[in-house]
């Protein structure tokens, strides 16, 4: 075998498979009501660690929730291009009220020949309007989403450096011993600088969720961070007994790998 292609089989081998993260990113996780009543969120879904997108169908759903009560934002939903002709969508809402504003898209399932499953993304984010309150580590509910991460950390006002905690919930279960892949969004801009990583295996963390379905990250750059709880067919089938799956036109019956996402902004502490 020549050196050329062995150097090319290993390093295809040692490359890290990029995570595709549904994305639901506002400006900003405060908003002063004093100030502004506006709120803008970019959604989309792709590999935000290098700042690129897939594309794809437009969200199934989209909403926020504030103070237990549920309110429809699907129609609200404008289709985008980025440079490359691939799709996303922006959404504005007007806020009415203080408080924690749990905003909410689900992507369709997306097909993935290199995995030979579909994914489905469930992606939400948290803005603390005003002085946000003390609900914040309330859940969506399976009725809005399937999957999803409670968080345990307050996921507003967090510095670089801080530690965080969440639950990933599957059909309101813990789900045990999950991947949950964590990435800083390098798309639009949003989280300011770039990183610039080291080697490709510091563009991803990856944590493994207790029997609680619970995790631990540490987060070491200011920006906006996607955090993604991986629901496997095994997980769907120790929790309901049964696993999803999707009839592809040519493949047959393939598994629905359900990603729950929570994004968070991380800040830089200044000082004088």
């Amino acid at each position: 075998m020549s050196r050329s292609i062995t150097t090319l089989i290993v390093g295809v081998a040692l490359a890290p498979a990029l995570a595709h993260f549904a994305m639901i990113i506002p400006e900003s996780d405060y908003l002063d009501p004093g100030a502004s009543d506006q709120v803008s969120l970019a959604i989309a879904f792709g590999h935000p660690a290098e700042g690129s997108l897939l594309g794809g169908d437009a969200p199934t759903t989209a909403g926020v929730v504030v103070d237990g009560e549920h309110q429809d934002l699907s129609n609200l939903l404008q289709a985008q291009e980025d440079d490359a002709g691939k799709q996303w969508w922006s959404l504005s809402h007007t806020v009415t009220e203080p408080g924690n504003h749990i905003f909410y898209a689900n992507l369709p399932p997306y097909w993935e020949p290199a995995e030979d499953s579909y994914i489905q993304h469930l992606a939400k984010t948290i803005i603390a309007v005003g002085d946000g309150g003390d609900d914040w580590a309330d859940a969506l509910g399976s009725a809005y989403a399937v999957a999803e991460i409670v968080p345990l950390t307050q996921p507003t006002g967090l510095f670089a450096g801080h530690t965080f905690r969440g639950q990933l919930l599957y059909q309101g279960q813990p789900v045990a011993d999950a991947e949950v892949e964590i990435e800083r969004c390098h798309w639009r801009n949003l989280s300011g600088n770039t990183l610039h990583y080291p080697t490709p295996l510091h563009e991803q963390q990856v944590v493994l969720t207790d029997d609680q379905g619970i995790f631990t990250i540490s987060l070491p750059a200011p920006g906006w961070w996607g955090i993604a709880g991986l629901v496997e067919d095994e997980h769907q089938e120790a929790i309901t007994g049964e696993a999803l799956s999707i009839e592809h036109p040519e493949y047959g019956a393939k598994d629905v790998e359900i990603g729950a996402v929570l994004w968070i902004q991380v800040y830089q502490p200044v000082t004088e």
